[in-house]
């Protein structure tokens, strides 16, 4: 009768497991796809620009100027520049101060499947280094939003009050974005061929797991190479070898491929949800297409992943995102 039973319990733990990680990950794409309806609905209130550095993220830079911690006053508020949740969600039911919005974004807004646990940086604010001690840290970041959709095309200026500040030089080394680019729903090319938030494991060392919990998060760090630079919510994507969460060992990204496990965390895929409102799930080498991190007519550069160009176009020798 035991061998019997361990005989069942042998065949029965690996259906549960396997039952546990498809009910985990039908989950993750519900969580994304609630954002991006909330994404749409910003930007379709907003003459269709996209919440991030260029604008929420103004208000931040504007507001952490001031002596009288205005970020921790309001619900509504991102929590840094780069931050697209609390637009996506309204600031509804969020705590007024930051330092607690940020952790309930993180925690509520966490993947089943994240089970990773992150440390502020050394550079974050006193408030983030003090909730996370007492929670015993924040959960590892979710989600992202590619980069790439999140700049304008050219350099206006880059002054706290400055809502124009264009794709970095070093950045285009993977992929330049076209000169009239404007970070808005309505340029961003074909919407079920565009990802709006994607599967990441997002910390910014090698070693150790660190996220970055300062308000104002300067683009202009291009000797970072994204690792500190895009903050807790924007990734530059699966297509760019130095990618913090999507980029392979040894090839010079700051996590050297440390997070691929844990990005793609669904028995080897990421969950993916595109700005038509549709969401699916990627393996690892069709994730790295340049068209899905990229607005359309977009131009490859070398440091790209060689599956990113599996979907270009080519004229006159160079390499565009469809």
């Amino acid at each position: 009768m035991v061998a019997i039973i361990a005989i069942l319990i042998g065949i029965l733990l690996p259906a549960l497991g396997r039952a546990r990680s498809a009910a985990f990950q039908t989950k993750g794409l519900a969580m994304q796809k609630q954002l991006t309806t909330g994404l749409i609905s910003y930007a379709s209130s907003n003459d269709s620009w996209i919440p991030g550095l260029n604008t929420t993220g103004l208000r931040v830079r504007i507001l952490e100027t001031q002596t009288d911690k205005p970020l921790d006053n309001k619900s509504n508020l991102p929590t840094q520049t780069w931050d697209w949740m609390t637009a996506a969600l309204d600031g509804e039911n969020l705590p007024a101060k930051r330092a607690e919005r940020l952790l309930k974004l993180m925690n509520e807004f966490k993947d089943p499947a994240m089970r990773e646990i992150s440390q502020p940086t050394s550079n974050s604010p006193q408030d983030i280094k003090d909730l996370a001690s007492t929670m015993g840290g924040f959960p590892g970041v979710s989600f992202i939003m590619p980069s790439g959709f999140l700049w304008f095309g050219q350099q206006v200026g880059t002054g706290v009050n400055t809502t124009a500040w264009g794709q970095p030089d070093w950045e285009k080394g993977a992929c330049k974005i076209p000169t009239a680019y404007q970070p808005k729903y309505d340029r961003v090319g074909n919407a079920s061929k565009k990802i709006a938030i994607a599967d990441a494991h997002r910390v910014v060392e090698a070693t150790g797991s660190k996220i970055d919990g300062r308000a104002w998060i300067s683009p202009d760090a291009g000797d970072d190479k994204a690792g500190g630079l895009y903050g807790a919510f924007v990734d530059s994507g699966a297509a760019a070898k130095w990618s913090v969460s999507y980029a392979r060992k040894d090839q010079g990204n700051p996590s050297n491929g440390a997070n691929i496990a844990t990005t793609y965390r669904h028995g080897g895929k990421m969950n993916a949800a595109f700005w038509d409102g549709s969401a699916s799930a990627l393996a690892e080498e069709e994730s790295r297409q340049a068209v899905f991190w990229y607005p359309s007519r977009s131009e490859l550069g070398s440091e790209v992943q060689d599956e990113a160009k599996l979907d270009i176009r080519e004229t006159n020798g160079k390499f565009f995102v469809p």
